[in-house]
């Protein structure tokens, strides 16, 4: 098993799989960790905190990496939620934890980055590896 200390970014994709897979190393600290990425978005509401708390987060992160991994192309945090048959409520908290991680990155795409039409008819960012 890879051992890492808080400064370490993880290198290979089999490294970020592990990184995001470890309760102890992705966060700068506990109470990041613990923190509800969401808690802005819903305001402290007493379920949303309660969901918070009772969460695999790290076997998530996981999953969603492992999909992003597999694709082409990259993914949409819609486009990883079907596929990996995950509430898209968690697959997007999931996504956000790891983009404040710099361990997924929106796929650049001139001085921007890529995007896909929802089913909504709206646009998601394209998700992929940081390869750095």
């Amino acid at each position: 098993m890879m051992t890492m200390d808080r400064a370490t970014k993880p290198r290979s994709v089999n490294d970020q799989l592990e990184f995001a897979a470890t309760e102890k190393t992705p966060p700068k600290s506990l109470a990041q960790h613990l923190e509800d990425i969401c808690r802005r978005k819903h305001g402290g509401n007493p379920e949303s905190e309660e969901a918070n708390r009772s969460t695999a987060k790290a076997r998530d992160r996981k999953r969603v990496l492992e999909a992003i991994r597999s694709s082409r192309s990259g993914l949409t945090c819609q486009e990883i939620s079907f596929t990996i048959h995950m509430p898209y409520t968690t697959c997007s908290a999931r996504c956000s934890e790891l983009l404040r991680d710099t361990v997924i990155i929106r796929k650049p795409l001139g001085k921007s980055y890529e995007r896909r039409q929802t089913t909504n008819g709206k646009y998601a960012a394209v998700l992929i590896l940081k390869t750095t």
